[in-house]
C-alpha cells in the first residue's frame, strides 16, 4: 500500500446543533465497496478496562455563518489519571485562532449517548486544556505530512465516576513494528453508507501497523474493513503486552473514506510534554480556584449545555456531579 497522507483528513466529527451524533459532516462519499464496516468493532461491554478508561469529548464551536446555530462535534480521550484526560490536538484547536473554550467542551462517562438516550451518563467540564507546542493546526495543512504533533492534555476537576480507572501507558518509546497488531476505541461513526452510529464506543482488535511515520507517529493499515473514523479521533490505541492492553496511541487522522490507513500519534514520544501539562495544568486550576468559583456556570446549567449539545432529553436524576 502506498501512503499518501496528502489526502489524509482530521478524525473529528462535526454534527448538527439540533441532531443526535448522527450526521458525518467530515469525510468524503466513499465507493460502495469502501463503504462496508469501515470500523468493523464491537461496542463496548459494561466492565471492560478499555470502556472503564476512554471517554466520549463533545465539543461546541461558534457558527459556522452568523446568526446559525452553533456547530456541535464529538471526539475521544484516553484517562491518564482522575484529573487528566489525553485526547488529540486537533480537538480542542483544529483552528489555532480560534480554539475551543474548555467551558464549552464536556467529558462524557458513558457506553453510549445517542438519540435514543434519555438520561445523560456522569459528565466533567474541563477547567483548561493544554496542546503540544509544535501543533500547527488543521487549517494549516497538519493533516499532511508527519510528526504533527496532534496531541492534546484535557484537565478536569469532579473525580471519576465508579467503574473507571486510568489506562496504562506502554512505557517504551520505540516505533512499532509493521505487521503488529493494535486494539482501538471509539465513539465514532462506524456505518460508511449510512454515515451513522456514532456516539457508541466500539473496540476492535486486529488492526495491523502499516509503518511508523516519521519520529512520533504510525500508520495503521485500515484496507480490511477496521479501523477508525469520524469522531475517534483523540481516541486510544492499545499493545496486548502479556494479555494486558496497554496505551500507546492516540487517533489523529486518516484517507478521507477511512477505508486505507490511520495515523496514530505515539503518546510516550511525547512524555516530557504530558508531564508538563499535567502539572501546569492542575497549578493553574488548583491558583483560580477561589477567584473563579463565582463564575462557574451552576450544575443544572452545565447539565442543560451538555443535553442541549448532545441532542438528548435532560433528565437530571440520572447526572451526578
Amino acid at each position: 500500500m502506498i501512503l499518501n497522507t496528502s489526502s489524509a483528513a482530521r478524525r473529528k466529527n462535526l454534527i448538527p446543533a439540533a441532531a443526535a451524533l448522527l450526521a458525518l459532516a467530515a469525510f468524503s462519499p466513499a465507493s460502495a465497496q469502501q463503504r462496508l464496516r469501515i470500523i468493523g468493532g464491537n461496542p463496548a461491554q459494561p466492565g471492560d478496562p478499555i470502556a472503564g478508561s476512554t471517554v466520549l469529548i463533545v465539543g461546541e464551536l461558534p457558527p459556522a455563518k452568523p446568526g446559525g446555530d452553533p456547530q456541535q462535534y464529538i471526539c475521544t480521550g484516553s484517562l491518564l489519571a482522575a484529573d487528566t484526560v489525553v485526547t488529540a490536538a486537533h480537538c480542542v484547536a483544529e483552528d489555532l485562532k480560534a480554539p475551543v473554550a474548555a467551558a464549552n467542551m464536556r467529558l462524557v462517562f458513558g457506553l453510549a449517548v445517542t438519540s435514543m438516550t434519555t438520561t445523560l451518563p456522569p459528565l466533567r467540564t474541563p477547567s483548561g486544556y493544554q496542546y503540544e507546542p509544535g501543533w500547527q493546526g488543521a487549517v494549516n495543512g497538519a493533516e499532511s505530512g508527519e510528526d504533527t504533533h496532534d496531541i492534546a492534555v484535557i484537565h478536569f476537576d469532579g473525580g471519576l465516576p465508579p467503574g473507571y480507572a486510568p489506562a496504562e501507558v506502554l512505557p517504551a518509546n520505540v516505533p512499532l513494528p509493521a505487521g503488529t497488531q493494535v486494539t482501538l476505541a471509539g465513539y465514532g461513526v462506524d456505518n460508511g453508507v449510512t454515515d451513522d452510529g456514532a456516539g457508541v464506543l466500539r473496540i476492535v482488535t486486529g488492526v495491523p501497523i502499516l509503518q511508523p511515520l516519521g519520529q512520533t507517529e504510525e500508520a495503521l493499515d485500515q484496507s480490511s474493513g477496521i479501523g477508525s473514523c469520524s469522531g475517534d479521533s483523540g481516541g486510544p490505541a492499545f499493545l496486548n503486552v502479556d494479555g494486558k492492553n496497554l496505551l500507546w496511541g492516540v487517533t489523529s487522522r486518516g484517507d478521507q473514506t477511512c477505508a486505507q490507513f490511520g495515523i496514530y500519534t505515539r503518546i510516550t514520544a511525547y512524555a516530557d510534554f504530558i508531564n508538563s501539562a499535567q502539572a501546569s495544568l492542575r497549578a493553574q486550576d488548583k491558583s483560580a480556584a477561589v477567584a473563579n468559583a463565582r463564575h462557574q456556570p451552576s450544575l443544572a446549567r452545565q447539565q442543560a449545555a451538555a443535553a442541549a449539545a448532545l441532542g438528548v432529553a435532560e433528565n437530571t436524576e440520572g447526572l451526578t456531579n
